[in-house]
Formats: C-alpha cells, sequence, structure tokens
C-alpha cells in the first residue's frame, strides 16, 4: 500500500473543518462518508503518527546530528510494510534515529526504528540493516546507505559523533565506513587490500579498471567501490 503523507494532512484538516464548523455535529449523508473515508484511510497507518517526540541536541555543540544537515526533506518511507510518499523526514545519524513530523501540529517525533524498512532522503536511498548474530564482522543494526544496488552490493554506515577539543569545545565529526555484500555476507572495507580480498576472483580486472580511471580507494573510497562493484557484476568480465 502506498500512501501520501499530503493526503492524509488534507484528509486530517478537512476532518477537523467538517466537525467544528460553526460548532455543530456532523449530521449530514457527504459529511459521514468523508470521516469514514478519512479513518479507512488513516486505519492501517496511525503508528506512523505513534513515534515520541524528539529532543534535539544541545546546542551549545558546534554543528548538528543530521545527515545532509538540519533542514527537513520530503522522501519516501516504507514503515510498517505500508508505502509512504512525501514525508518530512530528517535522519539524526547521532542517534541513528529518523525523524519525522506529526501531520497534525509540527512536532517532530523519532519513528521506531524497527519499523522502518527503508526511507529516502533526496537522492540518498537508506535501508535498515539487523546484524547478523552468529556473525561476529558483520555490520551493526542500523541504518545504512545504499551506494550501490546491484548483486554485489554497496552500502555506507554514515555516523556523527561529538569531538571535544583541547580548549573543551565540542563539535559535531561525521565518519562514513563501507560494507560490501557479496553471496548473501556483508564485508567491511577499510582498505583496498580489503576490496580485492573480498573481489578476489576479479582483483585483476579491477585493479586495471581503478589504474585506468584514476581512481583510489584512499582519496575516493565510494567511487572506487561503486566501479569496482559494477565490473565486478558484469558478466564475462
Amino acid at each position: 500500500m502506498k500512501i501520501c503523507y499530503r493526503l492524509l494532512a488534507f484528509l486530517t484538516a478537512s476532518l477537523i473543518l467538517i466537525k467544528n464548523a460553526k460548532g455543530q455535529l456532523i449530521t449530514d449523508t457527504s459529511g459521514k462518508i468523508a470521516v469514514r473515508q478519512f479513518y479507512e484511510v488513516i486505519a492501517d497507518n496511525a503508528l506512523l503518527y505513534n513515534g515520541t517526540e524528539y529532543v534535539n541536541a544541545d546546542p551549545t555543540i558546534a554543528g548538528d546530528p543530521y545527515f545532509l544537515g538540519k533542514w527537513i526533506i520530503n522522501g519516501n518511507l516504507v514503515y510498517n510494510n505500508v508505502t509512504y510518499s512525501d514525508v518530512p523526514l530528517l535522519y539524526d545519524s547521532w542517534n541513528d534515529r529518523v525523524i519525522s513530523q506529526r501531520f497534525n501540529n509540527g512536532v517532530l517525533m523519532t519513528l521506531i526504528s524497527e519499523k522502518i524498512k527503508s526511507f529516502s532522503l533526496g537522492n540518498h536511498i537508506f535501508i535498515r540493516v539487523t546484524k547478523n548474530a552468529t556473525d561476529d564482522a558483520s555490520p551493526s543494526t542500523g541504518f545504512y546507505e545504499v551506494i550501490y544496488g546491484g548483486n554485489t552490493q554497496v552500502i555506507a554506515r554514515h555516523r556523527k559523533q561529538i569531538y571535544e577539543s583541547a580548549s573543551l569545545e565540542k563539535s559535531f565529526v561525521e565518519s562514513t565506513h563501507y560494507f560490501v555484500r557479496k553471496d548473501g555476507k556483508y564485508f567491511a572495507i577499510k582498505n583496498k587490500k580489503d576490496l580485492f580480498g573480498v573481489l578476489h576472483d576479479k582483483s585483476d580486472g579491477i585493479k586495471k579498471l581503478l589504474k585506468n580511471n584514476n581512481l583510489s580507494y584512499k582519496k575516493e573510497p565510494q567511487e572506487t567501490l561503486v566501479q569496482a562493484a559494477t565490473f565486478y557484476d558484469q558478466p564475462g568480465r
């Protein structure tokens, strides 16, 4: 099911107007139909609006804890197996939490992470990965950006941490960690040695590709991983 956030907001506003117009209760047929249709639409999606109120980070800390900054962006969201479009979202990469606004009052709320399958912010698509309890090296549970979505998937973990300087000034510092999925298993990639080790059966071709395109993992890890994974997924190479 695909639900438009703006549609829900419009229906909610319409319902309030219908109920409160001239202080009268709904008695006409059209009004009753509108109310019934509203509840039919929102019934399966109530959990989207039941998150806890979001508490902002300490304003004395320089920077912000959000991926792409503190501005709310409308994106898509798969929540409780329902797809929503045009949902106002923020991703708090310090606490690894997805934030939205209540449609009736604009209050920021934290969505339930376990209910989120995926979400998007602009051109950035995130999925929720659950740690494999039988594999200590598997990624920790959380949200990861899909950098490359082929068979040999590449994902990135964006995290912000609080750094305290010698003068005791605090600021948010962002770091990114990459993983490659091969044969259904994720592998952490920290350098080119890790990359060639995971994609060892085509490492010679990948090395040639990176050299021809003047790509360095140290300088351009994301582009290097995308090019390497794309090459790896091509049959006959």
